[in-house]
């Protein structure tokens, strides 16, 4: 088992024997679901500086990376992603490809569990060699992968570790998310309305207002149903006016009028002042009784 915090920090160097520098970073195509690297980030003094397509990469091994000759390493500047190039940076502003860093957009980042209703943060990226291309095949969570990027590999064994398959991640927070969601809905679409709602309950506002904008009203709808009061109240704030009216409009009756009690009475008529007229009529005499 190959594992990405291991399989970083080695020399890169050229047909000619030179050092560019060491591998700072990998990147994948989060449209691919089979997660085949596509870059190598060459790093110096923690930034990277340049990148080199995987086609140029003649060996990949922990000892070093021996680029082909007349392999093509692009400046920093001119690389085909967005965001900061520090290895620590945690700009969450990107582009509009399907490039996620794994270094810096998936290692550490949140995701949701197996059951798809817990947060949990990602420990270790799990790689595999197939042929001459290196692909991610899961993320491993849980005290193991801490552990064993800290040095302790014995107490890491005895603590074990929880993996889940890279064609069911699904990331919630940073960058990692905003490009997911821009490739495939993040895989949204398998949670059920209580799980969604579970979700949205454990993001910031941000993150929430994006995760519930990407599902649609239909399903925000559904999922705010379920929310806690105080979730309710703080999302229906944060969500553009039109989105929220159309989330009001899709709940039922009864649910829309608790969601209204529960927000503050400027917002309570701007959304009834949006809605048709026969549905405002009804909310007002709900809240009213």
């Amino acid at each position: 088992m190959l594992v990405l915090t291991e399989e970083i920090g080695q020399p890169v160097v050229d047909a000619d024997g030179r050092t560019l520098g060491r591998v700072g970073e990998l990147v994948v195509d989060a449209r691919d679901e089979d997660a085949t690297v596509v870059r190598v980030g060459i790093r110096r003094r923690r930034r990277i500086t340049g990148w080199v397509d995987w086609a140029n990469v003649v060996a990949y091994e922990r000892s070093g990376v021996l680029l082909a000759p007349g392999a093509t390493v692009r400046a920093e500047r001119e690389a085909p992603t967005g965001g900061s190039s520090d290895d620590s940076s945690g700009d969450s502003s990107g582009d509009s490809s399907g490039d996620l860093w794994l270094c810096r957009d998936v290692l550490d980042a949140q995701i949701l569990d197996q059951t798809g209703e817990r947060l949990v943060r990602v420990g270790d990226l799990v790689l595999l060699r197939v042929d001459h291309d290196l692909r991610v095949i899961a993320v491993e969570f849980g005290a193991g992968p801490v552990l064993r990027r800290l040095g302790l590999r014995r107490l890491a064994t005895r603590l074990g570790t929880v993996a889940v398959e890279w064609r069911e991640l699904r990331i919630v927070s940073g960058r990692g998310m905003a490009v997911q969601l821009a490739a495939s809905g993040s895989r949204l679409d398998l949670l059920d309305p209580a799980q969604l709602a579970a979700v949205v309950a454990q993001l910031s506002t941000d993150q929430a207002r994006v995760v519930l904008g990407a599902v649609g009203p239909h399903r925000a709808a559904d999922a705010l149903r379920l929310a806690h009061r105080d979730v309710r109240s703080r999302l229906v704030h944060a969500l553009p006016h039109p989105f929220a009216t159309e989330v009001l409009t899709r709940m039922p009756s009864d649910d829309a009028t608790a969601l209204l009690r529960g927000i503050s009475r400027r917002r309570r008529a701007e959304l009834l002042a949006a809605v048709d007229a026969p549905r405002a009529d009804t909310l007002r005499a709900l809240l009213a009784a």
